[in-house]
């Protein structure tokens, strides 16, 4: 009873990646997955949801919006790797288990300054799966349908929006591949226009 998607991830990928690193090279056939819609958020969003979430998960939201990493590697942050007078943080990114040194945006550094230090873990949060009820309450308050990997997609996609170079855009988010970095990015109209009529 799972989705396509879901079959995709847990079964098909690990199952060709094993067979690849067997030397078995045979393409498998996924199911379908329909095209999802666009899954970045406006400015104006992202500050609706700031705006009505409280305490640590406002602070947490604050971190995958400015800092636009996973989920996972927000929940995993540690305070020994957060070093506020630099106003850096470095994050474990998950895909490629590397470690990622990112600059701080102000509102971060605000942000996690007014959480209690502690030894270990930033937030108290144990896995992505203990957000559900805050991201349920957030929705029901705000009608703004948003699941944390958005968080990534808005970060991207207001980075580039603002005029960040893909090389830019690959440092932020910890991405290797130009690729990998513009699948997180929107073709707008207007924003393509607005390059144009600078030529």
């Amino acid at each position: 009873g799972r989705s396509n998607a879901t079959w995709n991830r847990a079964v098909y990928t690990p199952l060709q990646a094993a067979m690849k690193h067997s030397g078995i090279m045979i393409s498998l056939k996924r199911p379908k997955i329909p095209k999802s819609d666009y899954k970045a958020l406006t400015a104006e969003q992202r500050d609706i949801l700031l705006a009505n979430a409280e305490g640590e998960f406002q602070i947490f939201l604050t971190v995958l919006f400015y800092c636009g990493v996973r989920v996972s590697e927000a929940v995993s942050l540690t305070w020994d790797r957060v070093d506020l007078k630099n106003q850096v943080a470095c994050f474990e990114l998950t895909k490629t288990d590397a470690d990622h040194w990112q600059p701080l945006h102000p509102k971060v550094i605000v942000a996690l300054a007014n959480i209690e230090h502690r030894v270990g873990k930033v937030f108290t949060y144990k896995d992505r799966h203990y957000l559900r009820p805050y991201l349920k309450r957030l929705k029901k308050v705000t009608g703004i349908h948003f699941h944390p990997h958005m968080g990534r997609h808005t970060f991207a996609d207001l980075l580039v929006e603002r005029g960040a170079s893909v090389r830019d855009l690959m440092d932020a988010g910890g991405w290797k591949d130009q690729t990998s970095a513009m699948r997180y990015t929107a073709r707008r109209v207007d924003r393509v226009r607005k390059a144009i009529n600078e030529l």
